[in-house]
């Protein structure tokens, strides 16, 4: 199963929604059966990580970056979803192109699978948990 090696500021969130965090990054990994071991990088600079949108993955480095600044929590936690499934994805052997990636069927079940996932992790932790304010 893989680890969630967390990197932020703990300004960055209050010490329940890291607990949360690490949580859910479990939930994730054990739901999709990631095995690798991967780092999660929690930023407020899109720039410092190369981030074009709300998540990336480096597949070389096995690092996921999240953009935080002036997101919803449930945001933030659909953005880790997202990633972890490209990570699964990487890990079937299912390659992203920069080029395609916005129009693939692989970007659709990243989408759609976030969702669930965190749909699914509301029902066991409450929803009040996830659906309160920004970070």
């Amino acid at each position: 199963m893989g680890i969630l090696n967390p990197e932020f500021d703990e300004t960055l969130f209050k010490e329940e929604r890291m607990v949360l965090l690490n949580l859910f990054f479990a939930y994730c990994v054990r739901a999709l059966k990631i095995d690798g071991t991967y780092s999660c990088i929690f930023t407020n600079s899109r720039e410092k990580h190369g981030i074009e949108t709300t998540g990336a993955c480096d597949f070389s480095d096995k690092k996921i970056f999240v953009y935080c600044k002036n997101r919803g929590f449930a945001d933030i936690l659909r953005t880790v979803a997202h990633e972890l499934v490209h990570v699964s994805h990487h890990e079937e052997g299912i390659f992203l192109s920069k080029e395609l990636h916005f129009s693939s069927e692989a970007e659709d079940d990243a989408t759609k699978k976030a969702g669930e996932l965190l749909s699914a992790f509301g029902q066991v932790v409450g929803f009040n948990k996830i659906y309160e304010g920004k970070r």
